[in-house]
């Protein structure tokens, strides 16, 4: 309840600023107009105002998602698979000795989807839009389509929404975003395609030969990602996280970090560019 309350806060903060920039674009379009051929209407205003509300709206849940949900759980957003205990946050074994289901992107995006179609109605439950005379009417179900890139992930949703203010309607039907998390990136170096490379891979072999796998910088991909490795809770197996440090240095406050369980090998090291 309480992070739930944090994001409604945040959005209505963040309404607050999108409508004060609409209400100076408002005054100063007399003066705009002499400088562009195009200047929307009151109205459009109104509803590039709902739909930036959405946005926003959409972004905090799929960074909620992706945050707390699928990079700290190995790919799910309610852990279905064995798993480990770290930290409050239960992490799939992707080997226990022998191959473990392992989720596959396209599995990965449809959780990140179904959260996203889950939660998003509730934006606009109870939105702030009712105070300052607006009638937001939706019109269709909602429909989630997330893409996992190499370097970003894209969220486009598509519901209809009646917006009316002052008896005149716009419908607003599509909204997107893309945040610049590198899942993908991040997946292929611990799973890779096909389970034909990774460090999974490299792991898994050595399960199958002398069952010792030490962890050196050559498995740290790329100069912005560590591999760190941490003890599960009860002792019994190990987690690899893989922290992307992109997200800290150019996004966000936090490194990115994508993590899996593994046991029945011997896994030491770690990496640190």
């Amino acid at each position: 309840m309480q992070k739930r309350g944090q994001i409604t806060i945040f959005l209505v903060i963040g309404l607050i600023i999108v409508i004060l920039a609409g209400i100076f674009f408002y005054f100063n379009r007399s003066s705009l107009k002499s400088k562009f051929a195009y200047v929307p209407d009151r109205l459009s205003n109104d509803a590039e105002i709902v739909k930036a509300y959405a946005e926003t709206c959409i972004k905090m849940l799929a960074e909620e998602a992706l945050f707390e949900k699928i990079g700290m759980q190995g790919g799910y957003i309610d852990v279905s698979a064995p798993a480990a205990l770290y930290q409050s946050n239960e992490v799939p074994y992707y080997t226990d000795g022998a191959a473990t289901e392992i989720p596959a992107l396209d599995d990965i995006s449809k959780r990140i989807s179904d959260y996203v179609n889950a939660e998003f109605r509730n934006c606009f439950g109870r939105h702030p839009f009712r105070e300052i005379g607006y009638t937001i009417t939706p019109l269709s179900a909602i429909k989630t389509d997330v893409s996992i890139n190499e370097e970003d992930v894209s969220v486009a949703v598509n519901y209809s929404l009646s917006v009316n203010k002052d008896n005149t309607e716009t419908i607003l039907e599509s909204y997107g975003i893309i945040l610049p998390i590198r899942l993908g990136f991040l997946y292929e170096s611990a799973v890779g395609s096909g389970m034909n490379s990774g460090l999974l891979r490299r792991i898994m072999d050595a399960q199958a030969s002398s069952n010792t796998y030490i962890i050196s910088s050559s498995d740290c991909p790329d100069s912005l990602t560590n591999i760190y490795l941490k003890d599960s809770d009860d002792g019994n197996g190990k987690i690899i996280q893989f922290a992307d440090f992109s997200t800290y240095y150019e996004h966000y406050f936090n490194s990115y970090i994508f993590q899996f369980a593994v046991k029945n090998v011997q896994v030491s090291g770690g990496c640190a560019i």
